[in-house]
């Protein structure tokens, strides 16, 4: 599932994979890495860190104990994350290793870990590193383990966390690693800055801070993009391009894109451009984004890839626009069963779409209990939330430590990628409110933290829904 969102979700700032995410026109080199995991493993996920993009998530196959994880690289090294069950173990594959490693567990959940080859001291500096800074680490601050806390002590928390690792690592670490730190601490800095300016309705230019940070970004820097800061320098970069919205991503096109430098940034760049047209489709009319998307082909030429995504997104988009029936997808329970959607028709439904990963969709949980409990008296609707989560056993484990009163689903599978393709699901969160007859009311509602907003359209629909 996690393949549908990798390039669309821009807050998130994932960027486009094809095979491990390297174009096969660059020089690449082989990596790989088989291990064995004695004692009980429900599942394997690895992270691979590039130096010069945003993570790849794989699965490798894990079958009796083992498993095999090969990948290529363009670049010396790269440092991967090995997830047992949400335990994350890090290893250093150099350029043309076959590696090893044992997980042997411990019965509380961990595991030792033996390393066999060269790389055990840089391994175990990765495992470090990734609980510091870790792939979305201000969630790991903050938001699933202390939602009070407030911004100003989070990020002296990651300050603290920060220096401890600089302290005990300081003979280890080598100059990527600390270029890598230093942007991975911009970037937490950075994100935690736009929750406290999300949460008081603030800009992010009303914090000198953050304004300092996103003038220091440097686009031709590949780590900029490997560690979520591209897309920072973006935003700031598109105000000033144009007269209109549209006008501004097809003039950065023709003006800024050839400044970069860095391929893989250009193609996350590149993408950026054309989701950002993608966002004007219902302001514009039909003929003039057609236009502008034969436009925007021209100036992205050499990324025929994410023009031909953006097209297709349309293309979606314009179907999901005359949608009258919710699409059927199967969900999954947290016991592991299987329900379809239609099985909750009956009732309206107000659908909660997210995941574990996503920043702003686990802000608008706290927002969700609330209307779910505004309503939980009323027999004529029902709130469901629904995960995209790939990880399985990350989204069970958030489940049963948040313990949620309200319904929570997993969608997965054929069944979701055609799911989310028809309703042109391009974005997380997104909310959507269904009649009693599986009839579409509104295909992406107001969000929970819009109280009032919400509460009129569900109330439309409640009224809607009687004569049904």
């Amino acid at each position: 599932m996690r393949n549908y969102f990798t390039i669309l979700i821009l807050t998130l700032c994932f960027t486009a994979a094809s095979h491990c995410g390297i174009a096969q026109t660059e020089a690449t080199k082989h990596v790989a890495l088989s291990g064995e995991v004695v004692g009980a493993c429900n599942e394997i996920i690895v992270l691979a860190y590039p130096q010069d993009r945003s993570l790849d998530y794989i699965y490798p196959k894990f079958e009796n104990g083992k498993f095999l994880f090969e990948y290529d690289i363009t670049g010396d090294f790269i440092d991967i994350i090995v997830g047992l069950d949400g335990e994350a173990y890090g290893v250093r594959l150099n350029a043309g290793d076959t590696s090893r490693v044992l997980f042997t567990s411990k019965g509380d959940g961990a595991f030792d870990v033996d390393y066999f080859g060269r790389n055990e001291v840089q391994g175990r500096l990765w495992t470090d590193f990734y609980n510091t800074y870790g792939y979305w680490g201000q969630y790991n601050i903050r938001a699933d383990k202390d939602t009070t806390m407030s911004t100003a002590q989070a990020l002296a928390l990651l300050s603290q966390k920060d220096s401890t690792f600089r302290a005990e690592h300081a003979s280890e670490m080598d100059p990527y690693h600390i270029h890598r730190a230093d942007l991975s601490l911009q970037f937490l800095k950075m994100v935690l800055i736009e929750d406290s300016a999300y949460t008081y309705h603030k800009s992010t230019d009303d914090f000198a801070e953050y304004v300092a940070m996103t003038a220091s970004i440097d686009p031709n820097d590949p780590m900029s993009n490997a560690c979520g800061l591209l897309g920072r320098w973006f935003y700031k970069e598109l105000p000033d391009m144009g007269s209109t919205e549209l006008e501004q991503c097809l003039n950065f096109a023709e003006q800024k894109l050839d400044q970069i430098i860095p391929k893989s940034s250009n193609e996350f760049i590149a993408t950026l451009v054309c989701n950002n047209v993608l966002r004007q489709k219902e302001t514009t009319s039909e003929e003039k984004f057609e236009q502008s998307l034969d436009k925007l082909e021209a100036l992205l030429s050499d990324y025929p890839e994410q023009v031909a995504q953006c097209r297709k997104s349309y293309e979606d988009y314009k179907r999901a626009k005359n949608l009258v029936d919710l699409p059927e997808a199967t969900l999954e329970t947290v016991d592991g069963k299987e329900v379809k959607l239609s099985d909750f028709y009956g009732k309206v439904l107000y659908i909660d779409f997210w995941a574990t990963w996503c920043g702003p969709c686990v802000k608008e949980t706290p927002h969700m209990e609330k209307l779910a409990e505004r309503y939980k008296d009323n027999d004529k609707i029902l709130f469901i939330s629904i995960s995209t989560d790939d990880n399985a056993e990350a989204w069970r484990k958030k489940i049963t430590n948040d313990k949620p009163f309200w319904p929570q689903y997993r969608i997965f599978g054929k069944s979701g990628n055609d799911f989310m393709s028809a309703t042109n699901m391009r974005f997380i969160p997104r909310f959507m409110i269904v009649l009693p007859n599986g009839k579409i009311f509104n295909l992406d509602a107001p969000r929970p933290s819009n109280v009032e907003a919400v509460t009129a359209e569900i109330e439309k629909a409640l009224q809607f829904g009687k004569r049904y």
